[in-house]
């Protein structure tokens, strides 16, 4: 007789078998798991694919984390677009919602989806000194003058959230605000860059850094989450936004 005292989990090694039925009370403990997964149908593909203690958790668990993993790759693969997104971030905000001039983390997790940067790095091997990516850039210049100028072409096609295209200028403009901010505009990562020289945008699709000498701390500064390129023409109209 098929019954929780035969399937005992030290033979199984499962969880005993819980709602047999009248028509399995008959059955053997094997014919009534056999049962079980015709009627589950998935039951005996998870129960061969999931590790020995993961079965302790019953075959509801499983079942449920296979729902689950199938409703994540669907919605995955069907991204819902629009609507709010409501979240929370442990920290005081800062005073602005500017990245140049603030430092705290809840300013750039707050508002780090709705900038773009010139470079970042590489999300995938975050910890990285070396690894970066472009953002706005087409691809990451080579060095040139004795590692003295840096060149970046700058991505067509780009607009900002009015519907203005972004050019070279606006990230020269953004970036000479961060290094060289004018008096009265405050820049927390001024001191970061005391290597560059110049920066200018010799067409809408160049910008071109100067140092003022060589130096490997100058990429790794460069893609700092806060520098948000902004419009230059609301710079020009009002750097205290």
């Amino acid at each position: 007789m098929a019954n929780r005292e035969i399937c005992k989990r030290a033979r199984t090694q499962e969880q005993p078998i819980r709602g047999i039925s009248h028509e399995e009370e008959t059955m053997t403990c094997e014919d009534v798991r056999a049962h079980k997964n015709r009627e589950f149908g998935l039951a005996a593909v998870v129960r061969r694919s999931v590790p020995m203690g993961w079965r302790r958790l019953g075959f509801k668990s499983v079942l449920v984390a296979v729902v689950a993993f199938g409703a994540t790759a669907a919605s995955a693969e069907t991204p819902k677009r629009g609507g709010i997104l409501t979240f929370m971030i442990p920290a005081d905000a800062g005073p602005s919602h500017d990245g140049h001039r603030e430092t705290t983390f809840a300013v750039v997790h707050a508002t780090a989806p709705f900038y773009s940067v010139l470079i970042r790095v590489n999300p995938d091997n975050p910890s990285s000194t070396s690894d970066f990516r472009c953002d706005l850039c087409t691809e990451m210049p080579q060095p040139t003058d004795n590692g003295l100028t840096y060149t970046f072409k700058i991505r067509k096609g780009v607009k900002f959230h009015d519907g203005t295209p972004l050019t070279a200028q606006d990230v020269a403009a953004s970036w000479n605000k961060i290094v060289h901010p004018p008096q009265g505009v405050a820049s927390a990562r001024q001191n970061n860059f005391v290597m560059v020289d110049t920066i200018t945008a010799s067409d809408d699709e160049t910008v071109v850094f100067k140092l003022k000498f060589a130096t490997l701390t100058f990429l790794p500064a460069l893609a700092d989450p806060y520098t948000y390129i902004y419009s230059k023409k609301k710079l020009d109209q009002d750097m205290h936004w």
